[in-house]
């Protein structure tokens, strides 16, 4: 039965949380987003979600994140609403919750020009636009030659330096997320001083860069392109349109527009920093190059957002990370063969002394391996075989019954298995099951007994997946073998049973 607009205005909004992943990921799906599974987990983690259930009982009826960066500002991000509920003031209603939660707080956000009125009425106003740009990069107008290098553990304190320099905020908790969760990082240096810095993560079939902070539109073409030399996927990233040198030679090198949205902002007159030296956000948009914004699509996108894990519990303030966070750009020397890694002179912070790598906590050195191996399982399986890490995990699991006592699973236990919550994992259940890849069945012995297995179909594609599940885990192990925060927990885990 249809629900009144007076009805859908009196919902409950409920905080989100991690166990929300696959409601969340339904919504975007529902929107014909893409699901982006791996991105919502992280965001869950490092934002605040806000939701309103469905109150027939089909997941979310809407859902956004809100990252903090203290009581100066605040990002929206990730704001959809089910095609079901569009145009009922349902995101109103979200939003305005978001604004009472925020209180005094300034906020920020990215708008489509279907939604800018809306923000605008809510106290809302522009202060720039951003381009958003994808394509495959071409190499056909070269870079200006200016130095760039990979990151190494010593950059970290001048990367931090210069962020807060740029965006005017501290960002400690979101820039030493970056090397756990983008594939590649690059700083350009001149004369021993780091001019900028720029971070490449996966997104689907793509790479997104951002954030994107350089002295000069000069070094900030370098640093593009230097990320573009070490990928084989089309580049992503939003390009605040006050920067035409840069756009302009990201076009030449076939970097396509394709959408533009207002930058906006709530309860200050801009945004804080020098948006001279900010040529690209760190990005939270929920959408696909294929698909765009339709015209009752609600979309917001948080400027400066990371979709990353939170920072270490290490029980310290969080002004304490910027001696202790060089571990994260520790684990992700991209090229530890380049010639300067090694050769450029230790810091004190590198000495031996309390506060080295090998201090940390065992919850950060687990919440970092983690990180690592279920993004490299995820980008593997995503890419040759269609299925998230969940989606896996679930196969393998069911495939694993046998018709001995207690050899098949109800919900409740399937659930556990997959550490998910028992909803979610109904719903994923559902969906693999509309895919042909699961079954449900009556127990023969409790008619109100249900279970799942696993069809034929579904068996094929998690033997043809199982290999490479294996290399990929085989992988990512060996690469945390090498380096020493996660190392002493990489023989912890080969030791329940890893495939050599």
């Amino acid at each position: 039965m249809p629900i009144s607009p007076a009805a859908l205005a009196q919902l409950p909004v409920r905080r989100l949380t991690p166990g929300d992943l696959l409601a969340c990921a339904d919504l975007s799906e529902n929107r014909e987003w893409p699901r982006e599974e791996h991105k919502w987990g992280f965001l869950l983690t490092a934002g605040t979600g806000y939701g309103i259930d469905d109150p027939a009982g089909e997941g979310l009826l809407a859902g956004c994140v809100v990252t903090s960066y203290g009581p100066e500002l605040a990002a929206i991000g990730m704001v959809l609403v089910a095609e079901r509920y569009a145009r009922q003031g349902v995101g109103r209603r979200l939003m305005r919750h978001v604004l009472d939660e925020a209180g005094d707080t300034p906020l920020t956000l990215h708008a489509t020009a279907n939604g800018q009125p809306l923000y605008e009425q809510l106290g809302f106003t522009q202060t720039s636009r951003a381009e958003m740009v994808r394509g495959r990069f071409g190499f056909t107008t070269p870079a200006p030659a200016v130095p760039v290098r990979p990151a190494t553990a010593e950059d970290l304190q001048a990367i931090l330096r210069l962020d807060r320099e740029v965006f005017g905020l501290d960002r400690t908790h979101v820039i030493t997320r970056l090397p756990a969760f983008a594939d590649h990082l690059r700083v350009a240096e001149e004369d021993g001083e780091i001019t900028g810095f720029a971070a490449a993560w996966p997104n689907m079939d793509t790479h997104v860069i951002g954030p994107l902070i350089a002295r000069d539109p000069a070094t900030a073409k370098a640093l593009i392109a230097s990320l573009a030399a070490a990928t084989d996927r089309p580049l992503r990233t939003d390009i605040d349109v006050r920067h035409t040198s840069l756009l302009s030679w990201a076009k030449e090198n076939g970097i396509d527009s394709i959408a533009t949205n207002a930058v906006m902002v709530r309860s200050l007159p801009d945004l804080p920093g020098d948006w001279r030296r900010r040529f690209a956000p760190s990005r939270s948009r929920p959408d696909s190059p294929e698909r765009r914004p339709g015209p009752d699509r609600v979309v917001l996108t948080g400027l400066g957002q990371v979709p990353s894990r939170p920072a270490p519990a290490c029980g310290r303030p969080r002004t304490d990370l910027l001696a202790d966070a060089h571990y994260c750009v520790s684990s992700f020397t991209l090229d530890p063969s380049h010639p300067g890694a090694e050769e450029r002179p230790r810091r004190d912070h590198d000495r031996d002394g309390p506060r080295t790598h090998r201090a940390l906590p065992a919850l950060v050195r687990l919440s970092l391996l983690h990180g690592r191996i279920e993004s490299h399982l995820e980008r593997a399986l995503e890419s040759r075989h269609g299925l998230s890490v969940r989606e896996y995990s679930l196969l393998d699991v069911l495939s694993r019954q046998h018709n001995g006592p207690g050899g098949h699973l109800q919900m409740k236990q399937v659930a556990d298995a997959v550490v998910l919550s028992q909803s979610a994992t109904t719903r994923l259940v559902t969906r693999l099951e509309d895919r042909g890849l699961l079954t449900r069945y009556l127990c023969a012995t409790d008619r109100r007994g249900i279970y799942t297995d696993v069809t034929e179909e579904g068996l094929k594609l998690l033997e043809e997946a199982r290999p490479t599940n294996d290399s990929a885990l085989r992988e990512a192990l060996d690469e945390a073998a090498e380096n020493p925060v996660p190392a002493p927990l990489v023989q912890v885990v080969e030791g329940v049973g890893v495939p050599a």
